[in-house]
């Protein structure tokens, strides 16, 4: 989850070849894959109440994993095998007192033996699973971010690239990785300079809010959120794209019509590269629940009937 606060790695940025130009064209007609993530997330009893609530089944329900749990649980995999969604676990670089787990240890092979461990569940659940190392890595003040630990983009890379090698060494080749930043912050907290390259990521992703009265903000568009970003991040890579968190705060503009519009079109016209969105479902730094408002949640239940949104990602 962002916390909107707001390096020097020299790895080019090549725009997708003109080979990639019909590929893309598919892709804008391709169903998007519409997610959750809830407080309680992946407990089936939860994701069954959301379902009965919006009125149709996440095609993905995220959560969030830390470096000194398990990456998963059978349990929790049996879950949402069960809800037939796809899994996308938010894996923090960090201890359960939030204390970071410095990329430059990780990149050193310090913490190797949970790695492999973690890498052989992965592999032994077969199915597919996304994950999402070190999400936000551009925040500064993120638990794992440069004002916290000193660290640099380059360390970020660096441990990004030993996290994947463990994992593909262990043929856990089912595990999918999302690479997900933040939204650039009005460009100040740039983020092509922790992109690890091509042959390690398998999505590009992007976090971002409508914050407005979350943080004494101003109101903006779905469009106005990601515009900067969505350029920046598409121009790097031709990998598949999706907006791994986003969710708008209720005041003081109409939550339901940013919802219809950005999801009716703005992503479709504006974000054709998008192939999944995964909604922040919980009361937090505001409520920004699908259901903090009737009307609100009214429009959520208008998108989850539209054509457009009954994309499945690995059925």
């Amino acid at each position: 989850m962002a916390l909107s606060i707001c390096c020097a790695l020299g790895l080019g940025v090549a725009a997708p070849s003109a080979a990639t130009a019909h590929r893309h064209h598919d892709e804008t007609r391709r169903p998007i894959a519409l997610g959750v993530f809830t407080p309680n997330s992946p407990q089936a009893s939860e994701i069954r109440a959301y379902t009965k609530l919006t009125g149709a089944r996440p095609a993905i329900v995220m959560w969030y994993s830390e470096f000194d749990t398990p990456l998963f649980t059978a349990g929790q995999l049996q879950d949402i095998r069960r809800l037939q969604a796809t899994p996308m676990i938010s894996w923090r670089p960090v201890t359960n007192d939030h204390e970071a787990v410095r990329f430059t240890s990780i990149a050193a092979g310090d913490v190797d033996p949970y790695l492999r461990a973690q890498a052989a569940k992965a592999r032994a659940a077969k199915r597919p699973i996304l994950v999402r190392f070190a999400y936000e890595m551009n925040l500064a003040g993120q638990d794992y971010g440069s004002a916290v630990t000193g660290e640099t983009a380059a360390d970020f890379v660096a441990a990004w690239r030993h996290v994947v090698a463990v994992f593909r060494q262990a043929k856990a080749t089912n595990v999918r990785w999302v690479w997900s930043p933040n939204t650039d912050c009005a460009g100040h907290c740039p983020f092509t300079s922790y992109w690890p390259g091509n042959s390690y990521v398998d999505w590009l992703a992007l976090d971002g809010y409508n914050f407005a009265s979350a943080h004494n903000a101003a109101w903006v568009s779905l469009q106005y959120v990601f515009r900067t970003s969505y350029d920046t991040i598409t121009k790097l890579s031709d990998k598949p794209l999706m907006i791994a968190e986003t969710a708008s705060a209720p005041t003081p503009g109409n939550k339901a019509h940013w919802i219809r519009r950005g999801f009716r079109t703005t992503i479709p016209t504006k974000f054709p590269r998008v192939r999944a969105v995964v909604w922040f479902d919980q009361d937090k730094e505001t409520d920004w629940r699908v259901n903090s408002s009737k009307k609100s949640l009214r429009a959520w239940r208008h998108v989850v009937r539209l054509k457009r949104y009954q994309g499945r990602l690995y059925d």
